[in-house]
């Protein structure tokens, strides 16, 4: 069984996902990466913000805060045999 996992911060615009996106680049991080939000999660043309480490939300959390703007939700996505898993994770500010 083959399974990788990683995690993904929905917010509620994709300029906002952008804009934090470029904060995160400015300061020196290079281990988020901005993907089309999948269509499981939200239908439309929506970005979201990728990540390996379910630890690094909090830095996320930390930069959305500096700019007053809310996280939507953050999921974890797995892949297990070739079948995409998607789970909504509680987090807490």
């Amino acid at each position: 069984m083959i399974a990788r996992k990683y995690y993904i911060c929905l917010l509620s615009t994709k300029n906002y996902a952008m804009q934090v996106m470029y904060v995160l680049e400015k300061l020196g991080y290079k281990r988020f990466e901005l993907i089309f939000t999948p269509y499981e999660i939200k239908k439309g043309c929506n970005y979201s913000i990728k990540f390996n480490n379910l630890e690094d939300l909090n830095i996320i959390i930390n930069e959305v805060y500096k700019l007053n703007i809310n996280i939507e939700s953050v999921y974890s996505i797995e892949r297990i045999n070739g079948k995409k898993v998607i789970k909504k994770i509680n987090y807490f500010i």
